[in-house]
This record gives C-alpha cells, structure tokens and sequence, in this order.
C-alpha cells in the first residue's frame, strides 16, 4: 500500500495547553502517513499507536512515540491513532498524507478498512469518541469542552445515534452492525413503486412495533436491525447472494455472525406475515439455513475467507467517519420519499450519509 503513491496532501498540526490539547482516537484518510515534530517546547503530547483497522486488537494498545523536534514518524494511515494531551507549552507538526490510487481500487483496500466484527475488550486509551459507539459502556461521556478541545466531532456522534434511532436502514449502504448483528431484510427490486411503496410502509411499521419491545439505547448496538433494497445497488447484490434470495418481493434474516439465514418461505408477504416471520425468527422457531457461496468473495481475495463480511459505506465529512448509509426512513411519507427517489438517485446521495465505496475512511481534519 506504500508503493506507487500518487497523490500527497500536507498541512500543519498545532496544540497548545488550555487550547486544542489532543486529539480523538482514528485512522488517518491516507494509505501513508508522515508526521514531523517542528517543535516548540512542550510536555507530554506524544502520540498513541493502536491496532490496524481491520485487526481485532485494532483497539489495543501498541506503542506511545514521544514527539521530538527534528524527528520524524511514518505510519500506515489505517493504523489508530490519537494524539494524547499536551501538558505545557505549544507542539507544532508537518503532515503528509500519501494515497496510492493503484492500492485504492484493489480488494486489499477494502479489507484493510473493514472492521473486524468480533473486535477484542478495547483498552481505554484507543477509545474514540468520535468513532465507537460504545464509548460511554467503557469510559464516562466527556464534556463538551473537553470533546472540543480533543478534536471530537460532536456533529459526527449527534448524527450517529441519530442513524441508530431509524427503524430501517438502506441496504445498499449497510451500517456495520449487519456483519455481526441478525438483519431483516426485504427485496423490493425491480416491482412497481407503488407495490415496492406499500411494502415499505409495511416493514416500517413492523420494525417499529417490534423494535419497541427492547430496551433502547444510543451507546448499544439493537439485537436486530432492520434493512430495505428497492433497487440493485451497493451491497444489495451481495446480500442477495449470500441469502440465496431469488425472487422480489423476498424476505429474509441475514446472521453474518453465525454463519446462516432464515427465508420467509410463504405465499405472500404483507405486514402481517413479516410480523409473525420476525416473531418466529426471535423466539427460535425457524430453520437456519447456511449462506450461498454466490454472495462470497473468492477465497484468493480475502485474508480471512472463512467468515462472510460486507463492505459497509462510510462518507469522510469534516474531519471523522460517520455511520454509513441510511436515509432517513422513519414513516409511510418518508417511504414515500425514499420509493419515489428510486428513479432520482442524486436526490438521495444528499440524504444518505455512505457516498464513499471503501470502509471505515476517517478524514481527520487536524
């Protein structure tokens, strides 16, 4: 990934005590980094190395590099990192960012920035505010002039739980819980906007009726989600693979996790029959079925080909990753909106938050 680089951006990083002290735990938007201290005289401030992005000890801590003037550190830009409070006096650094487009358009990008699904107990320091939504289930929610003062990006965590509040989620940009959290998912391809309209406002309302018999919470991930595709974009085809999923209108539960699905194998599905497929699914009363191997990648493509794992979108806005992908689907008008705009999908590139195909992409505006 530091091969054939082709495109560079620098910028200058400054902290100061009683200012902008450090900065939250990320992953820069570069393949390569490079960080040179210019100085001034200062305490503290080094600079906290966790796991790589894809890794499941991406939240552990690996090493701490003392700033030096003069000296320089290189890093892989998927490589978390944060730079911990400055105690006194004032740090200034030269960075530049490194991209490689021959790097970015191969299968190894996409696989370096995927979360892993089953990451380790993170240690409190590679904690991010900005990016974890477990943060507060770990460490106590900071203030709001400490988030500023560390670069936290407090539109970012507003409009993430605001995505986590949605009953239902656009497939075609899938937030990450659907690797590692059970997914009800309704095809509406292809079918006449009215019919793929009346569906929608079905599944929305059983997603909210069923959603509201668990306990919420914005710093917890639900124990099932909710997921609609009314064209064949983004991660739809690959879903359908994996779900062997033939027909439209089709409905299934997708268990990345586990390893297998749940068809819904009735005659016609209405709001009705997604309730009770749902209910079934939950008390433990439907046959699992494994995943396809049509909706896999190939084995020589992956480094880790034993588990299937979506690609799930992410759009680096002002600085931070945000949840990727969902417009937002709370009501029949909102079905209505989002049906409608099937046909008009520069319309909903301004609605959905996952415009990016790569993962866990963290423009960090320093």
């Amino acid at each position: 990934e530091s091969a054939e680089t082709d495109d560079h951006h620098c910028f200058i990083v400054r902290y100061r005590a009683g200012e902008d002290v450090g900065l939250d735990m990320h992953e820069d938007d570069a393949d390569v980094t490079l960080n040179v201290c210019l100085g001034k005289e200062f305490g503290a401030a080094t600079l906290s190395f966790c796991g790589l992005a894809a890794d499941l000890d991406h939240r552990k801590l690996k090493h701490t590099y003392q700033h030096k003037k003069g000296r320089a550190v290189v890093h892989l830009g998927r490589h978390r990192h944060g730079a911990d409070n400055i105690a006194s006096g004032e740090r200034v650094n030269f960075i530049l960012w490194s991209t490689s487009t021959k790097y970015r358009s191969s299968e190894a990008y996409k696989l370096h920035r995927m979360r892993s699904a089953s990451a380790e107990t993170p240690d409190p320091i590679c904690l991010s505010y900005t990016h974890d939504r477990d943060y507060t289930t770990h460490l106590p929610k900071p203030s709001r002039a400490d988030a500023i003062a560390r670069g936290v990006m407090l539109d970012m965590v507003e409009k993430r739980r605001e995505i986590y509040q949605r009953p239902v989620h656009d497939l075609a940009r899938p937030i990450e819980e659907i690797n590692s959290v059970p997914s009800v998912c309704l095809f509406l391809e292809n079918l006449p906007p009215q019919r793929q309209h009346a569906l929608f406002t079905d599944l929305m309302h059983v997603a909210q009726d069923i959603l509201s018999q668990f306990e919420v919470s914005t710093d917890k991930a639900r124990s099932l989600f909710f997921f609609v595709a009314v064209q064949p974009a983004g991660a739809v085809p690959q879903v359908r693979g994996l779900c062997g999923a033939m027909s439209s209108p089709a409905l299934v539960v997708l268990d990345i996790d586990r390893e297998h699905c749940h068809r819904f194998t009735g005659d016609d599905i209405n709001a009705e029959s997604m309730k009770q497929f749902v209910e079934l699914f939950l008390q433990g009363k439907l046959t699992p079925e494994p995943l396809s191997e049509s909706g896999r990648d190939k084995p020589e493509q992956r480094e880790q080909p034993q588990q299937a794992e979506l690609a799930c979108d992410e759009q680096p806005a002002s600085g931070a990753s945000q949840l990727a992908g969902n417009v937002p689907l709370t009501d029949s008008a909102a079905a209505a909106d989002y049906t409608d705009g099937v046909q008009r999908r520069e319309d909903l590139g301004d609605a959905c938050e996952g415009d990016s195909p790569d993962v866990k992409r963290s423009r960090c505006s320093l």
